[in-house]
């Protein structure tokens, strides 16, 4: 029986303190494929807890299971007396708002300034005035650090402070528990490195609850309370910060230390032991670097790129080519005379004209 048919709560693990949230066998699939199987942690409440793991091991999809964005195949997440999965879309949305949600990029929208965009929850999901709005966005932008840059458009703006303007809205409605989506992507060191202490500043002034997706070990090493580990389709361990780093699981040790030696490959192939550990291609030739690569179990781009030619000549619609070093679009153009037929008659065939992308676009949108 799937286990969203009930509205019984748990009882909390006694050794966990204080759930903010809790998750009871939670697997989720898309069609044949389980992203997250048979889930079960509680997240502590007020803490900073960091979920790690490969590439593709379903982290950003654990968020959204949370967050009522996708809805389980089987399994209970808690929030307060409330089983998530099981809510009708009335109490759904009243459980989001409890969220705030940092996403990998800001997500800002780039015809707003920053203050606009942080204004825009306010806006859109109370009826508070201008001049209250005004007063909540700004106190928002002092605690990110973005007073004087209120006015400015995320085009004007650094990657570090389009994260922070993204945070500003994430906390303008004072959530409970804040969602950072990979909030190191696309940072270098020394800027991630302010954002971390941006977080724990955060966390010990307004008491939320912080949910933290990422590949960063240093991120964990500074920031997190209580880690988890997602590897293929499970969660490996969950445990304090210190418990994790101190864990002799192989795969943890190996993540953690940031090593190829280990159970973590190149690919799932790899990672399910079925392919050889990742290597270092110095000094290799491009012929040997292309094997090493597709034992691992990339795919061969040169194949691809056979199958794609194939199936643009098949259907005998629009394609991508290549030619002269630029992209180009092919296209049926014309009939001319093709070679006699048996009784001697010239059959018409259709020749592919090759257009330049930008005369293509210039005519789809003319």
């Amino acid at each position: 029986m799937a286990h969203t048919q009930t509205l019984e709560k748990p009882e909390a693990d006694s050794e966990t303190p204080d759930p903010e949230i809790s998750i009871r066998h939670l697997t989720k699939r898309f069609g044949a494929q389980t992203v997250l199987e048979d889930i079960t942690c509680d997240i502590p409440k007020g803490k900073i807890t960091l979920m790690l793991g490969p590439s593709g091991t379903g982290k950003s999809v654990f968020l959204k299971n949370i967050m009522g964005l996708l809805k389980p195949e089987e399994g209970e997440i808690w929030i307060g007396d409330k089983n998530v999965p099981a809510l009708p879309h009335r109490e759904l949305y009243e459980v989001r708002r409890k969220f705030g949600v940092l996403f990998q990029d800001g997500a800002l929208f780039g015809s707003m300034s920053v203050y606009d965009n942080t204004a825009f929850p306010l806006r859109e999901h109370t009826k508070k005035g201008e001049r209250e709005i005004k007063d909540i966005v700004m106190e928002k932008l002092e605690m990110v650090g973005l007073v004087g840059a209120e006015s400015k458009l995320p085009g004007e703006i650094s990657g570090g402070m389009k994260k922070r303007a993204g945070l500003a809205r994430a906390l303008v409605l004072d959530p409970e528990i804040i969602m950072f989506d990979e909030p190191d992507s696309g940072l270098d060191p020394v800027r991630t490195a302010f954002l971390n202490e941006l977080i724990l500043d955060l966390n010990r002034k307004l008491g939320s609850t912080m949910l933290v997706v990422t590949h960063d070990i240093a991120t964990a090493r500074r920031v997190a309370d209580y880690i988890g580990m997602l590897y293929l389709r499970g969660l490996v361990k969950f445990g304090t910060k210190e418990e994790m780093f101190d864990s002799d699981i192989a795969v943890v040790r190996q993540f953690l230390a940031g090593a190829t030696d280990g159970p973590i490959g190149m690919s799932e192939e790899a990672d399910q032991g079925r392919q050889p550990q990742a290597r270092s291609s110095y000094g290799m030739t491009a012929e040997e670097t292309e094997s090493m690569e597709r034992e691992a179990g990339a795919s061969d781009d040169r194949e691809a790129a056979r199958n794609e030619e194939d199936r643009g000549r098949g259907d005998g619609s629009r394609k991508w080519g290549r030619g002269n070093g630029s992209r180009i679009w092919g296209r049926e153009a014309r009939e001319s005379e093709g070679p006699p037929d048996g009784d001697g008659d010239s059959e018409p065939s259709r020749t592919a004209e090759e257009v330049p992308l930008d005369q293509m676009l210039e005519e789809e949108e003319g």
